[in-house]
């Protein structure tokens, strides 16, 4: 209540009023920035019941919209617009101080009396600091300066900001009152919406809201991380999201197929009304932790390959993973003293530099590692961190019950490295019958066990099973609580429904702002649930004879729905449809409608324009032809066959738009072929082309056409058998933005610095090869060049593959040439090894030859694959390396690519090492093993005209050489 002591001049101040003053002032809050004295009511009791970590700022409130002059009602303020005017200090943390202005009209006239207004319909101040600015009275003509006074700012028992006003003295006519206020906001997000559709005989006075203790109303919660930043933690994510699990143990993201499987569902839970709830899970990361070797585990260098020897997640997996509700975690971090706490502090501030920097969100759990106590006590200590675990026996939490305190708690983890699927199974079925356990596990590399096991969670206690887990990371449970202890709730009875606002807090990073309430006094029927603000996914219905209703209030949520949907519209792949699917489905109905009808826009029946046999060619020699078809849209199965009837061949299962077919034999002349496709929607028409079949002369020549760079342009047909003495022609068509600079391998042409020409030859007697060069339009040509050679061959003489334009080199002959790929002489080898060095090809020393696709599928064709070569000693203790001395090239820069492969199963080697003029790359022992699609890459090599090239292991006789590559740059 305002202090009321009122005095003329002359008058003298007693002693009791003048301790009075006194008492009312030392009842003043300290000045801050932004703050007078004020008598609010928010001095902070318990610091867990305010709204002040940092985090989402709630949408601007609505408030009643009316202009100033307009009738309003006596009771309730007319609002200026908000604006930020600084910053408050409070618990050691900043927080925006906002400031507005507030008219209000019908104030009382009568001497003594007062009057509350309601100034808005959300809660200022957030329990901390509200401050009047001024009050101002007039009635347009006239100001009153004291006739008026505020003796109340309180949040009533509504959530309503509110203002009593008294009147000081009488007054007549009509007045107005201009407050500004100065004030916090509650960092929280505001959630309304409406049921309508109430029985009469329910009393609305009596409905009320209440939270589950677990979201979704699930039974038991369990989680589950993997340490240590592993890659192997991606074993969990494509197991989870049906996506391809392959056998390596350090399959990244994008990293090409070697052996393994799909699995065949997607694993995870429901939310009780139908939506799917993918399982999630934890990784403990260490952002900005480095070796020797490596400075940064999580960002490592450009030239670092990250394949199937890089052992750890990297920032841009990170992203992906994080999308789908999986989280990161605190784990080692940089320090200078183990034993010190100040240290770990500064250690844990790097590394959420590191995270902010990379994800735009920060890490709020902490995973204790190599069982150092110093990390739970700095956790502790750093304010960012709110929940940790341990494999100790200092644990606090272990269930979910309703007075359990979940901040700054420790839970207990099961260590399940190498477990078994029985063992592994055993402590979750034996929690499955307590209510509201919880419980964690973690690995440092799942095994067959884990990921069998997450197949029988889902069977059992998930959506295929009783649906009963709620399998969340630490943080969606630790942020569930939260919203559940601290949400505000006011009810408003209107005459078609009950009104619901929710002031629900935010945490630092929070990214799970989805929750469950479910309705005390009413049973599901046929009522409607109506989403007015910030409701982004909703779903509602009777979960075991409660009335759930489940609010998801990310923002993020339709971007995810965007971003996937968009990935789906450029892939038009079935995995990337799943994946937008899941989003879409987590939206409300009115929202997902234009993403649905986006993903089904390509389910119709492919169109079938035109089939080509050989790219167009007029005639063939061989029986077996190539069939590429002009069709828009997906397709699922074709038929094909030279009789235009195809009721009676069955249809073969296929995606290919390049189809081999083999022409019947016995008869030769005009050849038709027909095909006919079909997807989930439909099939399209037949269409069909024609070949001229002719008999192969005894002997016959092979012309070869090709681009100097595919990515210019094209050159059809590809190849062209001819008899002796006949003539080719070939033609080039460029790629937007390049045109033809010139021909090789052809008696006559046309089109030069056009975007179409034709080369010819004529009286053909041997292979030819034709190449076009193609050039970017307008600009001059590139002199730059490049090698492809392979070394080990039997052949007493440097040879080069038109074809494929590599080199064919022994490597025990010194100063062989070797080619660019375009056939010109570009430098020379020297000797590379000696005799007592082992080469291997698909028919020498077979057993350490390199790894074949069996198919000539490969980046080279196998014959090239095969061919590998090493030092190799008979006896001696001594282990030589391989040198090959490369001269004559243009001086320059340069880059160098090895391929190392074998099928050698007894490498042995810790680590084998590659050098280029000094620069020296390491490698596992185990990389070359089978290696298909890997090479050891080195960047912006200087080189004076010669470059030395060297590979030795340091436990092992065998470091291969299959193929190196050198290109100028």
């Amino acid at each position: 209540m305002a202090l009321d002591i009122t005095k003329k001049t002359g008058d003298s101040l007693s002693a009791d009023e003048f301790n009075e003053v006194v008492s009312a002032i030392n009842g003043k809050v300290d000045k801050e920035i932004g703050k007078g004295l004020s008598s609010n009511d928010y001095t902070a009791q318990d610091k867990n019941d305010l709204f002040t970590l940092k985090g989402d700022l709630s949408e601007v409130r609505t408030q009643v919209k009316e202009l100033i002059n307009n009738p309003v009602s006596a009771s309730v303020a007319v609002t200026d617009s908000e604006k930020k005017v600084g910053l408050y200090n409070v618990l050691g943390k900043s927080q925006d101080l906002y400031e507005c202005t507030f008219v209000l009209e019908g104030l009382p006239i009568t001497q003594g009396s007062t009057k509350d207004f309601i100034l808005t319909d959300e809660p200022l101040g957030n329990k901390v600091y509200i401050s009047i600015r001024s009050l101002v009275i007039t009635d347009g003509n006239i100001f009153y300066t004291g006739g008026y006074s505020i003796i109340k700012l309180f949040i009533d028992e509504n959530l309503n900001t509110c203002l009593t006003i008294k009147c000081n003295e009488a007054v007549s006519g009509t007045l107005k009152a201009t407050v500004v206020l100065q004030y916090l906001k509650i960092e929280a997000i505001r959630v309304d919406f409406k049921i309508g559709n109430i029985a009469s005989s329910v009393d609305k006075s009596a409905l009320t809201l209440q939270f589950p203790l677990l979201k979704y109303n699930k039974k038991f919660a369990y989680t589950f991380i993997v340490d240590d930043d592993k890659v192997d933690s991606n074993k969990l994510f494509f197991t989870i999201h049906k996506k391809w699990v392959d056998d390596e143990k350090n399959y990244h993201f994008g990293q090409a197929h070697t052996t393994g499987h799909t699995p065949s569902k997607t694993l995870g839970y429901t939310d009780g009304c139908g939506t799917e709830k993918r399982f999630t899970y934890g990784v403990a990361v260490w952002p900005g932790l480095g070796n020797n070797y490596i400075d940064n585990f999580m960002d490592p260098p450009a030239n670092k390959e990250v394949g199937k020897a890089y052992p750890y997640l990297v920032w841009r997996e990170i992203l992906q993973i994080m999308d789908f509700g999986n989280e990161i975690h605190f784990h080692d971090v940089n320090m200078n003293n183990v034993n010190d706490i100040s240290e770990l502090l500064k250690g844990l501030e790097a590394a959420q530099r590191v995270t902010l920097e990379k994800t735009r969100t920060g890490i709020k759990v902490m995973v204790r590692p190599n069982g150092d106590d110093n990390y739970i006590e700095a956790a502790k200590e750093y304010g960012d961190i709110v929940f940790i675990t341990t494999e100790g026996g200092n644990h606090t939490i272990d269930s979910l019950t309703d007075n359990v305190n979940l901040e700054k708690g420790i839970i207990w983890r099961r260590n399940c490295d190498s477990i078994t699927k029985e063992s592994y199974l055993s402590k979750i079925t034996e929690v499955s019958g307590m209510t509201n356990k919880w419980i964690c596990d973690f690995t440092h590399s799942p095994s067959a066990g884990v990921l069998e096991g997450l197949l029988a969670i889902n069977d059992t206690y998930g959506k295929d099973g009783n649906d009963s887990i709620w399998f969340a990371t630490i943080d969606e449970i630790y942020e569930y609580w939260f919203i559940r202890k601290f949400t505000r709730i006011r009810k408003t009875i209107e005459n078609d429904g009950v009104l619901f606002t929710l002031f629900v807090p935010c945490l630092p990073y929070s990214r799970h702002i989805d929750f469950t309430v479910q309705f005390q006094g009413l049973s599901y029927s046929n009522q409607t649930i109506q989403a007015l603000s910030n409701i982004y996914g909703l779903t509602y219905g009777s979960v075991e004879g409660k009335f759930n209703i489940n609010i998801n209030a990310n923002k993020n949520l339709p971007d995810l729905a965007e971003k996937y949907t968009s990935r789906y519209e450029s892939s038009s792949l079935d995995e990337d449809k799943e994946d937008a699917l899941y989003f879409v489905s987590q939206l409300r109905e009115d929202l997902k409608t234009p993403f649905i009808a986006r993903l089904n826009v390509g389910e119709v029946p492919p169109v079938l324009n035109s089939v080509s046999i050989n790219s167009g060619a007029a005639s063939t020699y061989d029986s077996n032809v190539v069939v590429t078809l002009n069709v828009i849209g997906k397709i699922t199965h074709y038929k094909i066959s030279e009789n235009q009837d195809l009721t009676s061949v069955s249809w073969i299962e296929g995606t290919s738009k390049s189809l081999a077919f083999n022409l019947s034999s016995g008869t030769y002349g005009t050849k038709n072929i027909y095909v006919q496709v079909k997807n989930t929607y439909g099939e399209s028409e037949i269409k069909g082309d024609s070949i001229e079949y002719q008999e192969k002369p005894a002997v016959t020549y092979t012309v070869i056409a090709r681009a100097n760079n595919s990515a210019y342009g094209s050159v059809t047909p590809a190849s062209q058998t001819v008899p002796p003495g006949s003539s080719g022609e070939v033609t080039a068509n460029a790629n937007s933005g390049y045109v033809i600079e010139s021909w090789s391998g052809a008696d006559n042409f046309t089109g030069i610095g056009q975007s179409q020409g034709t080369a010819r030859l004529t009286n053909i007697q041997s292979d030819k090869t034709v190449i076009c060069n193609f050039k970017q339009e307008g600009s001059t040509p590139s002199t730059k060049k490049k090698a492809i050679i392979s070394i080990g061959w039997a052949a007493a003489d440097a040879t080069f593959d038109s074809e494929t334009g590599i080199s064919r080199l022994r490597g025990i002959t010194a100063d062989s040439s070797f080619w660019d790929i375009t056939g010109q002489v570009m430098g020379k080898l020297g000797r590379a090894f000696s005799k007592s060095s082992v080469t291997a090809s698909l028919t020498n020393n077979t057993g350490k030859r390199g790894a074949i696709t069996g198919n000539d599928s490969g980046m080279y064709p196998d014959k090239y694959l095969a061919v590998m070569a090493s030092p190799w000693l008979v006896s001696g203790d001594e282990l030589p390396a391989m040198t090959l001395s490369i001269s004559d090239l243009t001086p320059g820069t340069y880059k160098v690519k090895i391929f190392a492969s074998t099928v050698y199963s007894a490498v042995s080697a810790a680590t084998i090492r590659y050098a280029v003029n000094g620069v020296v790359t390491e490698k596992p022992g185990s990389f070359c093993l089978n290696n298909l699609s890997n090479y050891i890459e080195f960047e912006n090599i200087v080189s004076d005209g010669t470059l030395t090239i060297i590979s030795t292991a340091d436990l092992s006789n065998l470091s291969p050489v299959n193929i190196i590559e050198i290109e100028e740059v």
